[in-house]
């Protein structure tokens, strides 16, 4: 049995998150065709608008996973990030020599050109895609929705864990930091194939790709120094999960909608829910 669902989005309020660490490998799902092959839509996956909607199907995470890998992001630097008032009240402006200084509070520590460089997924927006879909328009949602049921009803639950740390496109130039994923992983690229089969059999034009699970967790900002992308890199790749904090049971698909905003995180909402099994 499945259950839909009509949820607030999350606001998302530190970093920029984009589905997938490979999302440039990703096919995405083209608009049905009109009798004759003439698109429903003209505009291309780039453009949102109030008929076009971004899509993408989505292993929900528990908090004891968001929480690790909030936990793995703070290692990647030794010292704790504090925070200036931007009232004044812990800063002391005074002119010496001719020039003005700021005396900084007491514990106030600037962050490195590595800190302000790496831009953290926020928690709410952790993920681990199965479908990226692209833009789709609102009247295809419920052949969607019934897509995911049938696979739904015919996947297993899945016992997984997070397991190595790793960059795309690799360690010396990352652009994305990203955690693997281990164990019913035969099962979960069986989940994603029968969901691109299904989707396929509604109508919709989709090409089969290479299912890789992970879950961003973190980019890098355009422009950083190449010294810089491989200290930031080589730190990454040095860490790994708690084995004893890593484990989840998924029991559910989840089907969100992307609301992308300039300069600030995207907006996740959960459009539809079906559980497995």
């Amino acid at each position: 049995m499945t259950e839909s669902m009509d949820m607030k989005p999350a606001e998302a309020d530190e970093s920029i998150a984009q589905e997938s660490p490979l999302q440039e490998d990703f096919t995405p799902l083209k608009p049905k065709l009109l009798p004759g092959g003439v698109p429903r839509s003209y505009l291309n996956d780039s453009e949102e608008t109030d008929q076009l909607w971004r899509l993408f199907i989505a292993i929900e995470l528990p908090n004891h996973i968001k929480s690790e890998l909030d936990s793995l992001a703070k290692q990647m630097f030794s010292l704790p990030r504090r925070a200036v008032s931007r009232q004044g009240r812990d800063a002391n402006l005074y002119r010496q020599a001719g020039t003005f200084r700021r005396e900084r509070p007491s514990g106030f520590r600037r962050k490195s050109v590595h800190e302000q460089s790496t831009i953290w997924t926020p928690g709410e927006n952790l993920h681990i895609t199965v479908k990226f879909l692209g833009n789709a328009l609102p009247q295809d949602v419920p052949d969607i929705k019934e897509a995911m049921r049938r696979v739904s009803e015919e996947a297993a639950t899945l016992n997984i864990s997070l397991s190595e740390t790793g960059c795309f496109p690799g360690d010396r130039t990352p652009r994305v930091l990203w955690t693997g994923i281990k164990g019913d992983i035969h099962r979960l690229t069986s989940t994603a194939a029968m969901l691109e089969g299904a989707l396929e059999l509604a109508g919709f034009n989709v090409h089969a790709n290479r299912f890789v699970p992970h879950i961003t967790v973190g980019r890098v900002r355009s422009g950083t120094a190449k010294r810089v992308l491989a200290e930031i890199g080589g730190r990454w790749i040095r860490l790994a999960p708690n084995a004893s904090r890593s484990s989840m049971h998924i029991k559910a698909l989840t089907l969100m909608r992307s609301h992308l905003r300039p300069k600030r995180p995207p907006r996740y909402e959960k459009i539809f829910r079906t559980p497995l099994g």
